[in-house]
């Protein structure tokens, strides 16, 4: 079973039994924010030169803006500016379409905060269209998620893998997998959320690597968590 690390920002507890604090509530509103999805709500979150700002629909780009920016910086520290950003392809991103998908919209703004030399490219997308991992519409297998993904162009750039929020794994490792099969390098893996296991709480933001173990050829995972 391989292993792949992922350097993520925020724990997003699923967990509907529980009664949600306000960092589950923090989490629980940013997941839609960076999907793209109307926040219904408000919660508090620190914005750099700015303190703690109260989130809502109407500045809701506050927080997009600012995890980016955290994104920026840790893909700075971790991996330098010389770097392609590749966004995992989003279920609506296939070959055959120019539409330009959430992930690679945040792709985008990471990679213009870092500025010159770093790029940002779709290099991936989907060759049909493909249901929702997370509503288990697809297999959550490495193998199923490479033989659905088209490489559409190369880099000679170091590339960071970039999904808004990563669970098990299976399309990180099914990208990188992709991508190296087609002769690229991948530096390094990054993501804003990441889905934590039953019992684990969300927590205040800050980078931590998180290990996924995504099998190659099942439904089956296993994830636990590194600082």
């Amino acid at each position: 079973m391989p292993t792949i690390e992922v350097h993520c920002l925020l724990r997003y507890c699923t967990d509907v039994n529980i009664r949600r604090e306000a960092r589950e509530w923090q989490a629980h509103h940013g997941v839609r924010i960076v999907k793209g999805n109307t926040l219904n709500g408000t919660f508090n979150f620190w914005i750099t030169g700015r303190g703690g700002i109260s989130i809502n629909a109407r500045n809701s780009d506050l927080f997009l803006e600012e995890v980016c920016y955290r994104s920026a910086l840790r893909i700075r520290e971790q991996f330098g500016k010389d770097v392609c950003i590749v966004p995992i392809p989003n279920s609506g991103a296939l070959a055959s379409s120019r539409n330009t998908f959430q992930t690679y919209i945040l792709a985008k703004k990471i990679a213009a905060i870092l500025g010159h030399p770093c790029t940002s490219s779709d290099l991936l997308r989907w060759q049909t269209v493909v249901g929702m991992a997370h509503k288990n519409e697809r297999s959550r297998s490495a193998a199923a998620h490479k033989a659905a993904l088209r490489v559409m162009r190369t880099t000679d750039q170091p590339i960071v893998l970039f999904d808004d929020v990563v669970t098990s794994g299976s399309q990180m490792l099914g990208s990188k997998l992709a991508l190296e099969e087609a002769g690229m390098k991948v530096a390094g893996m990054i993501s804003i959320f990441e889905v934590v296991n039953q019992g684990i709480r969300s927590d205040d933001p800050g980078w931590r690597v998180t290990t996924r173990r995504p099998w190659l050829d099942g439904d089956q995972f296993d994830f636990s968590d590194a600082v």
